[in-house]
């Protein structure tokens, strides 16, 4: 097998073009919401009954893993 070697590291020019591609998904997303608002409010009434099970759950056990740390 292969040893793994490091590419090298990106452009400025693709760095950016990267970024333009992102911020391009993410304004189409939000145009798609805004241009077809009926498939806006259906998505989020389906997904309405899991965020009311999430917020009405108990919460677990407290552990290390789910509580603040502080000092001492």
């Amino acid at each position: 097998m292969p040893e793994w070697t490091p590419s090298r590291w990106p452009s400025t020019a693709a760095l950016l073009v990267d970024n333009l591609q992102d911020v391009g998904h993410d304004l189409a997303q939000v145009l798609a919401a805004i241009t077809h608002p009926v498939r806006t409010v259906r998505g989020a009434v389906s997904a309405w009954p899991t965020f009311q099970g999430l917020l009405a759950a108990e919460p677990g056990p407290s552990t290390s893993l789910n509580r603040l740390a502080s000092r001492g």
